[in-house]
């Protein structure tokens, strides 16, 4: 499971955040950026079946130089297709997960954000076709908290720091879902988020934060492993020149 926070501010951002823990086949715990550029300023997350957003980087790729509308219908259909297609395969290859999960998948933007919500039926072998997204308000803020959600009524934006003003709502729901016997997150939250802020208005930069300290950290982690401690802490692994962006 994940937990993600999503907010449509009313006068000043958006923003998306979303936990770093992820499970792995061989049932140990890794780390990983789960907030998706998917092009321009479009960023996505997912709670669930994490697969579906590789679907939805491949259906920008296909469409690439143009970009995808994925508020229509017909879109997220054809990603939730693709997806079916990719469990087939996994099929034959004796890969599928025997218990396939349904996904929530959130997209935010500088003007909207919104949520599109599937379950997979095991006797068709599909995913539940919706008809429309669900719309984030302006002046809403959720946390999902895996299958739980919170909702905060007049949430007040911090622009000054949006992402700790956020990341401490969530531990006190966190703290509160846990007291009141919720279950759906089994692990501790790392006090590492990923997030997005995205300005309303387009001359304002898009503020992205990423919960690794450098790009080789990020991978590390995403890798995981035995050995993972023993690289961070070796420099001339970790000492890697990046190049400066144009």
């Amino acid at each position: 499971m994940t937990v993600v926070a999503i907010v449509r501010g009313l006068q000043d951002y958006n923003l998306l955040m979303a936990d770093v823990v992820a499970g792995n086949p061989g049932g140990k715990t890794r780390l990983q950026d789960k907030i998706l550029h998917v092009f321009g300023n479009t960023y996505a997350t997912a709670i669930g079946d994490a697969s579906v957003l590789g679907c939805v980087q491949s259906m920008v790729d296909w469409y690439d130089p143009k970009h995808p509308n994925f508020r229509d219908p017909q879109m997220f259909h054809a990603v939730l297709a693709l997806l079916e297609r990719e469990r087939q395969l996994a099929k034959k290859l004796g890969q599928a997960p025997k218990d396939p999960k349904g996904a929530i998948v959130f997209f935010c933007t500088r003007d909207d954000a919104y949520y599109w919500l599937t379950e997979f039926d095991l006797a068709s072998e599909s995913y539940f076709r919706p008809d429309k997204p669900t719309r984030i308000e302006p002046g809403e803020a959720f946390l999902f908290w895996g299958t739980e959600r919170v909702s905060y009524p007049g949430f007040r934006t911090t622009p000054s720091d949006p992402f700790g003003s956020m990341m401490k709502t969530i531990r006190q729901s966190d703290a509160q879902l846990r007291a009141e016997g919720a279950t759906s997150i089994a692990y501790s939250l790392d006090p590492r988020f990923a997030g997005v802020m995205l300005p309303h208005k387009s001359n304002v930069k898009v503020r992205r934060q990423h919960p690794f300290s450098s790009l080789l950290e990020q991978t590390v982690h995403l890798i995981g492993g035995d050995a993972t401690g023993e690289l961070l802490a070796d420099a001339d692994f970790m000492s890697l020149q990046m190049p400066s962006p144009d």
